[in-house]
């Protein structure tokens, strides 16, 4: 020991293989480990990959619509960030959160594509999604509630629609096709029937359609077709 430092200090003899064999266990432990981590980083580390689904994702006009999540995985850590390629995004309706892009009261020139673009130090990657603002279908001619027709007789029914995109009108018949080779529907949605027979009556559908699965609007009527009855009276002299 020495007497004259303020610290104690082991001296460690050569001949103690305990003590050196412990340190010498401890240096190679603490090497590995940092070995062990230095490897694992070089493992994982590389440029951002992402994936976003093409979509389109469909929002009607002046409602709330949150983009698909952008998916990164990425180490070092990444930066993400959205922008819109062909067109200026309404930064005052619009939020960003965990790689999510949400905007209010959406509007029709919200429509395009967005694109999510992450960046490290070793890279960056991106993708592109789709978002569609639509006016759903309202009809500017629906057809009649009730409607009645004698049989061997044409029938005329309009049905007209607008929205953006413009929707597409079809018909319908309840329990049934439309009568079989007398029936046509217009490019502008005018039910046609000619040759009309009894078994015609029934409910009818006139339905505009914006997508096949985002937005629908449907008017009914219910078609009467019977015989015409003439009523003769006589006047009888003498």
């Amino acid at each position: 020991m020495l007497s004259s430092c303020s610290s104690t200090i082991l001296l460690v003899k050569p001949s103690d293989r305990e003590v050196l064999s412990l340190l010498y266990f401890l240096t190679k432990l603490k090497l590995l480990y940092f070995l062990t981590k230095l490897t694992c980083t070089l493992l994982l580390s590389g440029k951002p990959k992402l994936s976003l689904p093409l979509g389109p994702s469909y929002v009607e006009k002046n409602k709330d619509i949150s983009l698909p999540e952008c998916r990164v995985t990425s180490f070092p850590p990444a930066v993400i960030t959205w922008s819109k390629p062909f067109g200026e995004m309404a930064k005052a309706r619009v939020v960003f959160n965990d790689g999510r892009l949400s905007i209010t009261n959406a509007q029709k020139r919200d429509s395009g594509l967005y694109k999510c673009t992450a960046v490290n130090i070793l890279g960056h990657d991106s993708a592109v999604t789709q978002l569609v603002v639509i006016e759903l279908p309202q009809f500017t001619v629906s057809p009649p509630s009730q409607l009645k027709a004698v049989t061997n007789h044409n029938i005329t029914v309009p049905c007209e629609a607008t929205g953006d995109p413009q929707p597409t009108v079809t018909w319908r018949k309840e329990n049934g096709p439309l009568p079989l080779g007398r029936s046509k529907v217009s490019a502008n949605g005018i039910l046609l029937i000619w040759d009309s027979r009894q078994e015609d009556s029934g409910r009818y559908t006139c339905m505009a359609s914006s997508n096949e699965v985002i937005a629908k609007a449907m008017s009914t009527m219910t078609l009467t077709v019977g015989k015409l009855l003439l009523s003769f009276s006589f006047l009888l002299l003498g």
